[in-house]
């Protein structure tokens, strides 16, 4: 029985959407403890990592443009009235 290669991507698309994949489940796995922390806001998020917060997706956009490249990051709504789901920015 051979062993199973894990394929490393090489496309900087599918970099990209790795590293989203891993921010999404590394989001997933902290959901409650980012939830709490930033209930009412926006969250930029790259590399597992909180790099943006604020009133507006865009607030947090810019705090995450200034560590992370543009499209490389997460945004996610943390509100209890309605359940946004995360983009890519």
């Amino acid at each position: 029985m051979s062993a199973v290669r894990k394929r490393t991507p090489t496309d900087p698309w599918e970099l990209d959407l790795t590293a989203a994949d891993d921010d999404s489940a590394w989001m997933a796995e902290h959901d409650a403890e980012l939830f709490a922390k930033y209930r009412g806001q926006w969250v930029a998020v790259f590399r597992r990592q909180v790099v943006g917060t604020g009133r507006t997706a865009v607030e947090a956009a810019e705090q995450a443009r200034r560590v992370a490249p543009p499209g490389a990051y997460i945004l996610h709504a943390y509100d209890d009235i309605i359940d946004l789901p995360h983009v890519t920015a």
